[in-house]
């Protein structure tokens, strides 16, 4: 049964077990505010130890990630330390796992298109102005945004693999009746099999059963949907618009619009211009209607995943999970 969260060693919530004197977070269930918060608060007991950064690889508005070795699991991962300096910072964290537990803790393969919650680990000690929490995730090799970076990609063969995952991904995040709210290049993720994963679930919600529809503006402009840009509501084909966007910046090489207009004129520009989708000379006309389905203005007009997952530029091509890898080169 479950013991009092007071007590100063650990209890019990279902399967889930949080024992203090560990610092350490046992993931078979959604863990709770209260739980979270205890293994914010037990100060003088740090399990960093278990963690050995080897490299920095980013830091985003309320993290710092890192590579690390996880010598409790034996495994490089994906450190993501987040100082938990006020009460807006430990709802994130909570949410962020609660997301990924939701999500995760089903039978359903799609699944495997999500990186992984590893462990959670509480690194607070008594030099710290405020705890920190280290969430451990599944280590990736790189992004989409890379790929962006370095020149895009113009194998279509590979975008299709690349999109039918994401697509998966995707659908399975709809069918479970969440919003990724800032689906970019740089939130998904590829590793060295060649497997794509869709990451950074912090601004991710759970839309309650019976309303599919958000109003809140999260999330990165750059790749945000009409109807978010002008303050509506919006639904899960606002994460489709950032899906197809994300497609084009890979096959372009970069962000599709002119954001050196200023903020303004590009919020202008992603509500009343065409999207610029390449002609034909570049891409086949599979990939520019596939582009197009997925960018359509008006939301109630725009492809679901489902849809886009049947179109020809995903069926035509696709053959297996290794199609990444093995066009590469």
């Amino acid at each position: 049964g479950r013991r009092d969260e007071d007590d100063a060693n650990s209890f019990n919530a279902g399967e889930l077990t949080i024992d203090i004197q560990k610092q350490s977070l046992s993931l078979q269930e959604t863990p709770r505010k209260g739980e979270i918060n205890a293994l914010l608060t037990q100060r003088g007991v740090d399990k960093s130890y278990l963690l050995r950064k080897l490299s920095h690889i980013g830091r985003g508005s309320s993290s710092t990630v890192y590579k690390s070795f996880h010598s409790g699991r034996f495994e490089v991962v994906a450190e993501k330390v987040m100082v938990c300096s006020s009460e807006t910072r430990k709802v994130e964290l909570i949410r962020e796992l609660a997301s990924l537990r939701a999500l995760l803790d089903c039978d359903d393969s799609r699944k495997q298109y999500i990186v992984g919650l590893l462990d959670v680990i509480g690194t607070s000690d008594d030099t710290q102005a405020h705890p920190s929490v280290s969430v451990c995730l599944e280590y990736m090799h790189a992004s989409l945004q890379d790929v962006v970076d370095s020149g895009g990609c113009a194998n279509e063969l590979v975008i299709s693999g690349m999109t039918r995952q994401m697509l998966l991904g995707l659908s399975f995040i709809h069918e479970r009746r969440f919003l990724h709210r800032d689906f970019k290049p740089g939130n998904v993720l590829v590793n060295s099999k060649g497997l794509v994963k869709i990451s950074d679930l912090g601004l991710c919600i759970d839309l309650p059963k019976g309303n599919s529809l958000a109003e809140s503006f999260t999330g990165t402009y750059h790749y945000m949907s009409p109807e978010r840009i002008e303050g509506g509501t919006y639904s899960y084909s606002s994460d489709v618009w950032g899906l197809g966007m994300t497609v084009l910046a890979c096959a372009m090489g970069c962000y599709p619009y002119d954001d050196k207009r200023g903020y303004w004129a590009l919020l202008a520009a992603i509500k009343d211009e065409p999207v610029p989708i390449p002609d034909s000379s570049r891409f086949s006309p599979e990939c520019r209607e596939f582009i197009s389905l997925a960018t359509t203005k008006a939301p109630d007009e725009r492809a679901t995943a489902v849809d886009l997952l049947q179109h020809v530029f995903i069926t035509k091509s696709w053959r297996d999970e290794g199609v990444i890898k093995r066009n590469k080169t």
